[in-house]
């Protein structure tokens, strides 16, 4: 088994000159093609500090879709499907680069719950958390080397054309499940 797993290191070093542009991509072929114990052999992994050939550490970034609700339903439904196509083209970009996390577009906030918990009472109230000029559409979550390539994905989605895309980083929680833990098992 170890000389297998050494013949890998060599091999994954080869096939990494192939995904240099698609880090995360080739993390996870490499991961489906050889398992998860040849992947940590090989050193491929997205911890700080660690990888062969410069892989470097992602950041998980949430890619807040804001935009006027009102004058989004004045638009025509051929321009709003049109920016629908577009985000779905976006998203399957992202993925076949490695950024690709999630995306979904959201109801209107008129379908907006809100919880709240105070003196451990529930309290429910139909509508938005706060009265704004712009609600949130929809978000992308996804993966980038650093806040310029985030910034320069977000430019990139439609509703960046007449709204604003938030950009924020998500904070890594030591004990949650991994995306990819999460989409294995269903």
């Amino acid at each position: 088994m170890s000389n297998h797993l050494c013949f890998l290191c060599f091999f994954a070093q080869l096939e990494f000159q192939v995904f240099r542009d698609k880090p995360v991509a080739y993390l996870r072929l490499f991961e489906q093609s050889h398992g998860k114990l040849a992947r940590a052999h090989v050193g491929l992994t997205q911890e700080p500090g660690a990888g062969i050939g410069g892989l470097e550490k992602l950041m998980k970034y949430m890619l807040l879709v804001h935009h006027d609700e009102a004058a989004f339903r004045n638009r025509s439904e051929n321009e709003r499907q049109n920016m629908l196509q577009e985000s779905i083209q976006l998203a399957n970009q992202l993925h076949t680069r490695g950024h690709y996390l999630s995306a979904a577009p959201l109801h209107p906030t008129s379908e907006t719950t809100c919880v709240r918990v105070r003196d451990n009472k529930r309290l429910v109230t139909d509508g938005p958390f706060a009265e704004t000029r712009e609600q949130i559409g929809g978000y992308f979550l996804i993966e980038a080397r650093d806040i310029n390539e985030a910034i320069e994905i977000a430019s990139r989605i439609p509703g960046a054309r007449i709204g604003t895309v938030e950009v924020r980083p998500v904070t890594e929680v030591a004990g949650l499940p991994k995306i990819a833990e999460s989409t294995e098992s269903s």
